[in-house]
């Protein structure tokens, strides 16, 4: 999934796993460990919750 999204992106994957950990640890993304690695976007109303708790929104 991160190759294919760097490819996407025209992103490196290096950059697009430290993106996504970056989302991951700001709460806008959850996780799951594994091989391949799986993301997958949280819920709005969780977000904007993360956002808040952060000062960004």
């Amino acid at each position: 999934m991160v190759r294919e999204l760097a490819d996407a992106c025209g992103l490196s994957t290096p950059a697009v796993a430290r993106l996504l950990a970056a989302l991951v640890n700001n709460g806008l993304v959850a996780g799951a460990t594994g091989r391949p690695p799986r993301f997958t976007a949280v819920v709005p109303d969780v977000a904007v919750t993360a956002l808040i708790r952060r000062g960004w929104l």
